[in-house]
This record gives C-alpha cells, structure tokens and sequence, in this order.
C-alpha cells in the first residue's frame, strides 16, 4: 500500500483533488490493498520445508500425528501423492500385505485341501482382515479387536478405532461427496485423496469392520 501512495504523491493537484472524493478510484485501490493484507495475515505459510507461499489448503498429518498441516497448491499435490499408507507397520507387515493384495485379501486354500475341514484353509491375511486370523498389533475396543491395518484406515477417514460400521459408511459419504471434482467446480486438486479415502473404506469392507 506504501508504494501506491508514493506513486500516487507524484500526481501532485489532480490527486489530491481526487482524494477528496470518496468514490474516486484512489480510495478503491486503497481499500483493495488493505483487503488483501487482511487475507493475506490471516492464511497460514505453507509446511512444506523451505515455502513460505500462503497455504489455503489444509491436509491431515501423519497417521501418528494430531492435527492437520497446509500447504500451497502446488505442494498440497505432492504431499497427497507421497502420503504413505503403510507408515508405521513393520517392514514384514508391509510386505505381506502386499503380497496378500494379489488375491485382493480374500482367504486361500492349499491344492487339494478341503473347505469345509476344520483347519484346513489357510489365510492370506497378514493384516487380521479376516476375523479367523491369528493375532496382530493392533487393540481391543468394545470387545473387538481393531487392527494396525484398520487403524489406519480409520484415521483416513477421520475416524478413531471407537467408531462403529455406521460411523464408517457416514464418514465414508460425507468425504467422497466433499472430495469429489463435481463438488469443486470440476476441480481435481482433491483426488489423491479421495482415493485414499476409497481404498480405506474398501479395506475396511474387506476385513469385516463394517
């Protein structure tokens, strides 16, 4: 605003003439530069290391983190292609949950085995995904026991290892018809995580929480 008003000094009579009237475009450029200082000492830095851009657009932190963080449009794409899903889980978990996703976590058999014999199926299910699988890290909320996996999702959906099967299929609602580009205008900034947001609610179908 300080360089409009030197600018402006140097038209001498004619602006201070103008200055007299409260409609003149000098004062609108005035007001114009105020509203935007006024935005602009209200909208936090963006947390990406070394940007200090305004970041109107707000992101959940890590899954062990509370809070959220902002960051400026184009950062705000990268950090939702790099959030990481498995953050957290030993690196056997990671692996074996990746393994067990080429059968998209369904239970398998050995050849020849029969699916009705009392132990004779066994589980590509590292994750507890399936309630027949043997213990993993996870707790124990309201007599069932929540996964490290499903804590996970959970938190990707805003959601805590309290919330119920109607909580999820909710939170799963409300977020897609947030998210989704037909909501913005056709703005596709928020798609990373809307798949995020799809893939934790499948996770969550599949292993029997809701």
């Amino acid at each position: 605003m300080l360089a409009t008003l030197v600018a402006l000094a140097f038209e001498g009579p004619r602006w201070q003439t103008n200055m007299m009237n409260l409609k003149s475009k000098y004062f609108d450029m005035i007001r114009a530069e105020r509203r935007r200082e006024t935005v602009a000492d209200h909208t936090p830095r963006c947390d990406w290391p070394d940007c200090s851009d305004a970041a109107p657009h707000p992101a959940p932190a890590g899954p062990r983190e509370a809070g959220r963080r902002h960051f400026c449009r184009e950062h705000i794409t990268r950090y939702n292609m790099s959030y990481d899903f498995f953050e957290g889980m030993s690196a056997e978990d990671v692996e074996q949950y990746r393994t067990g996703a080429t059968t998209g976590h369904r239970p398998t058999w050995s050849l020849g085995a029969r699916r009705g014999a009392q132990g004779s199926w066994q589980f590509e299910d590292p994750l507890e995904i399936m309630t027949h699988a043997g213990p993993v890290a996870g707790e124990t909320v309201r007599g069932r026991r929540v996964s490290t996996g499903q804590k996970r999702a959970l938190d990707i959906l805003d959601l805590d290892a309290a919330a119920t099967a109607e909580d999820v299929r909710g939170a799963f609602k409300s977020l897609v018809k947030k998210l989704h580009p037909d909501a913005n205008g056709g703005d596709r900034k928020h798609e990373e995580r809307l798949q995020r947001v799809i893939k934790a609610h499948e996770y969550l179908k599949a292993s029997g929480f809701c």
